[in-house]
């Protein structure tokens, strides 16, 4: 989501200032390290929202660590906030707040809306392991995301939610509450949950509630190494800029390429064969209407397809492609004419620049100083007309076998 232009110029003209106020008061040139930035990361969703569950179940023992659930999110809730990059990195500030589920006076907001600072929730730890007394009705997870999304209207730009619960106050109530606030809000809200649970049912009761609006669950076991986390909240904070590269088409209810595409997947080899720093995404997907096992195993392979060709026949690092698998059930083409609908028997194929890695422009595709042809432009500002670019000259073949 791109800032509305005033506020950006309010946000340069404060770091400006900012690094002025170095100069000034050190006296140091080295100052400007303050401001100098690795990465420019843009915001996934430049408000992240967190709800914490405090109903009575929480304070049950979680399995196997002789601490209560409660103090187990707020464990995992720290391991969270410790892996968010730090707020110099950011091109611009997300917003954050902290909200309390399963009071029984409803949702508590414990921090309002603001811009997110390092240490912004730590005076609220020791008062949210309050244990409390038996309710026989605790608000809802669901009450508290419907208190989330009036919130977050508040302010521009797609908002991620993220529960820490053991899932027992997710119930169908909250689950359709979801679901409702999906359909109002479309892709401005998505709900991530971190389990603390041992019941199956608070799993299944969180994931039904997460999954209606296009967010999912983890475990905390899953979160407990550092990498783990952090993969976690970059999933959910960093925008990894993918750049929209060639649609690639199958024969209907095959994984067999049309004879008119294997020419597309020279093109590919040959740009990441020039240019190392970019990964590759394959989304396959596959005919609406299909059962949806079928669906998305099909789809999968569409995709593998396309990795493995590119793999054994140009020799590309099969690590450096990501096959993925969209299914039936969320076709990239959506036609009432049942023959329009054969477009969805395709793979698409993205350039994603890995950011932990590099810096990375916003808009267009960066080429690291290589020669090419055409313009790529990020998937969400792209002109259809200009969403090309290849290697001006292709690697010879003595190259493209040195490189495999």
């Amino acid at each position: 989501m791109v800032l509305r232009k005033p506020m950006v110029h309010t946000l340069r003209n404060v770091a400006a200032l900012t690094f002025i106020t170095l100069l000034v008061v050190t006296g140091r040139i080295d100052a400007y390290a303050y401001l100098a930035k690795k990465h420019d990361f843009l915001p996934r969703h430049p408000k992240v929202l967190f709800v914490v569950d405090v109903s009575a179940t929480m304070n049950q023992e979680c399995a196997d660590t002789g601490r209560s659930r409660l103090s187990v999110a707020l464990g995992a809730l720290k391991q969270f906030v410790a892996a968010v990059p730090s707020p110099p990195l950011w091109q611009y500030p997300f917003l954050t707040s902290l909200v309390v589920a399963g009071d029984p006076r409803g949702p508590v907001l414990m921090v309002p809306l603001q811009i997110g600072t390092l240490g912004l929730f730590d005076p609220y730890y020791e008062s949210l392991m309050v244990k409390r007394p038996f309710q026989p009705r605790a608000s809802s997870v669901g009450e508290a995301l419907e208190f989330c999304a009036n919130m977050a209207v508040e302010a521009p730009g797609r908002t991620a939610v993220v529960v820490f619960t053991d899932g027992e106050t997710c119930d169908r109530v909250s689950q359709l509450t979801a679901q409702a606030l999906q359909h109002a809000l479309g892709d401005e809200l998505r709900v991530f949950g971190v389990f603390v649970g041992d019941a199956e049912c608070g799993w299944g009761n969180l994931t039904q509630l997460c999954s209606a609006t296009g967010g999912y669950v983890r475990s905390w076991r899953e979160l407990l190494t550092k990498q783990a986390m952090r993969d976690f909240v970059w999933d959910i904070l960093v925008q990894e800029v993918a750049f929209h590269y060639i649609e690639v088409f199958f024969r209907e209810q095959s994984a067999d390429l049309l004879p008119s595409e294997a020419g597309k997947l020279e093109n590919v080899a040959s740009f990441l064969q020039m240019i190392p720093q970019y990964e590759l995404v394959i989304d396959g997907y596959s005919i609406p209407g299909l059962e949806a096992g079928q669906g998305r195993r099909l789809a999968l392979q569409r995709a593998e397809v396309i990795k493995n060709a590119l793999a054994r026949a140009y020799g590309v690092n099969p690590q450096r492609i990501k096959a993925r698998s969209m299914g039936s059930a969320y076709p990239r083409y959506k036609y009432d004419d049942p023959a329009a609908n054969l477009q969805n028997a395709e793979a698409v194929v993205y350039l994603r620049l890995p950011l932990r890695n590099v810096p990375y422009d916003e808009k267009y595709l960066h080429t690291f100083g290589q020669p090419v042809s055409g313009r790529v432009f990020n998937d969400r500002e792209r002109q259809s007309d200009e969403e090309w670019a290849w290697p001006a000259s292709w690697p010879s073949r003595s190259r493209r076998q040195q490189q495999r």
